[in-house]
C-alpha cells in the first residue's frame, strides 16, 4: 500500500488526518510505503513567496519517486487526500501517474469547495481516477453531493467521520453550580467563523437580563475582529477574551461551558473538530448547518439553525429556554457525553472496516 499524502509539517486539518490514518494502518501491521508530497523539511517557509516554487520542485521529485514505485509495485493500493482548491492541479499529476500503473485509488475528501459548487478541476480528477476509485467522505452530506454533482456511484463511497480519531477517555465537565449560564466560542476568530454572531448573542442575553458568562478563545489577526471583541468587553462585563488555547488549557475551557456556540458562515466548512471537542466535555452544541454540521450536531443532541438575520436572537431563545429548563445539570451533561461516545464507537467501527478493506 502507498500513502501518497501531505504530512505535517505544516500542520493543518488534512495533514493531521493523513498522519492519523497512516498511524492506524501501521498499527494493523499493513505493509505500506509513504511519499510525503509536501516539503515538510521547509515548513517554516509556509505562507511565504518561496513556498510555491519550493513545492513545485518537491512535487517533481515526488512524481519521479511515484513512477519508480509504480514500476516495482504496479496495481498497488494508493491512499491520497484530495486538495480543496487550486492545489488540485498537483493531484491531477499524481492521479494520472497512479492510473498509468493501474493503481487502486482511495481518495479522501476534506473540503466542500468543489461540492458547494461544480468544479471543472475536480471533474477532471474524477475522470482520471475512474469509476473504480473509492471515495472517502466525512459525512452523508458529502456523499450526497458527490453523487449529485459528479455522478459517482454511491457504492464507491465510504463515510468516515474524523471523530474516529478522538480519545476514548470521558471528560464531561462539572455542571454549573450557579444560576449563571456559561457560553463559549473557540475558533480561528473571524467573522466567517461566526465571531460577530456570537457577540450579538451576548448582547441579546444581556438585553433579556439573563445572568451569563461568555468566553471567547482562539487566535485573531483581523483588526476589525479585534475591535469587535474589545467593544464587547467594554460594553459587557460578562464577556472575556482568553486568547489561543492548547492542550489542557483547551480542555479546561470546554469543561466549564454549559453551551458551545459555533455559528459559522464559512463557505467551505466541512466537519469542524471543535464541535466534537466541546461535545466530548458534555457541552450543549448550537451552530449553523454548513457542510456536515447539521447531522453532526443532531447526532450529539444539539441545535443547528439555518442562517438568517435573526440568527443571534434564535440562539438566544434556545439558551434562554434551555437555562429555564435546567438542561445543564450534571445528569444532562453525562447524557450528552454518552451520546458523544455512542457516536464515537460507531465512527471507530467504520474506521476499522475501512482499514480491513485496505488490508484485503
Amino acid at each position: 500500500m502507498l500513502f501518497l499524502v501531505d504530512l505535517p509539517k505544516p500542520v493543518h486539518g488534512m495533514s493531521t488526518i493523513n498522519s492519523l490514518v497512516l498511524d492506524q494502518v501501521q498499527s494493523q501491521n499493513i505493509r505500506c510505503h509513504t511519499i510525503n508530497t509536501v516539503p515538510s523539511y521547509a515548513a517554516k517557509l509556509f505562507n511565504t513567496p518561496l513556498w510555491l516554487p519550493l513545492k513545485i520542485l518537491h512535487t517533481l521529485v515526488c512524481l519521479l519517486r511515484l513512477i519508480a514505485y509504480g514500476i516495482v509495485h504496479p496495481r498497488c493500493l494508493v491512499y491520497r487526500s484530495v486538495n480543496g482548491g487550486i492545489g488540485q492541479l498537483f493531484d491531477i499529476f499524481y492521479f494520472s501517474i497512479c492510473c498509468c500503473f493501474g493503481m487502486k485509488l482511495y481518495i479522501h475528501h476534506h473540503s466542500f469547495s468543489y461540492l458547494n459548487r461544480y468544479s471543472g478541476l475536480f471533474r477532471l480528477i474524477n475522470r482520471i481516477a475512474g469509476s473504480n476509485a473509492v471515495h472517502i467522505v466525512l459525512g452523508e452530506d458529502m456523499k450526497d453531493k458527490l453523487v449529485a454533482l459528479y455522478h459517482i456511484d454511491h457504492r464507491q463511497i465510504r463515510v468516515q467521520s474524523n471523530l474516529a480519531f478522538f480519545s476514548e477517555q470521558a471528560h464531561p465537565g462539572a455542571a454549573t453550580q450557579t444560576d449563571r449560564l456559561v457560553i463559549g466560542h473557540l475558533a480561528n476568530l473571524t467573522f466567517d467563523k461566526g465571531l460577530d454572531t456570537f457577540v450579538e448573542v451576548c448582547y441579546a442575553l444581556a438585553a433579556r437580563n439573563i445572568p451569563f458568562e461568555a468566553h471567547i478563545a482562539g487566535p485573531v489577526s483581523d483588526p476589525n475582529v479585534k475591535a469587535v471583541i474589545h467593544k464587547a468587553q467594554a460594553d459587557l462585563e460578562q464577556v472575556s477574551y482568553i486568547g489561543p488555547l492548547y492542550g489542557t488549557d483547551k480542555d479546561q475551557f470546554y469543561q466549564k461551558l454549559d453551551a458551545f456556540i459555533f455559528p459559522t458562515k464559512y463557505v467551505n466548512e466541512a466537519e469542524p473538530l471543535v464541535l466534537y471537542e466541546a461535545a466530548h466535555h458534555g457541552a450543549l452544541l448550537i451552530g449553523t448547518q454548513r457542510g456536515c454540521m447539521k447531522k453532526v450536531i443532531a447526532s450529539l443532541g444539539g441545535y443547528s439553525l439555518s442562517e438568517s438575520p435573526s440568527l443571534s436572537e434564535a440562539i438566544a431563545d434556545i439558551l434562554s429556554e434551555s437555562h429555564t429548563r435546567q438542561v445543564f445539570s450534571a445528569s444532562d451533561r453525562q447524557h450528552r457525553a454518552k451520546r458523544f461516545f455512542s457516536t464515537l464507537n460507531h465512527s471507530r467501527q467504520s474506521l476499522n472496516n475501512l482499514i480491513t478493506e485496505f488490508s484485503s
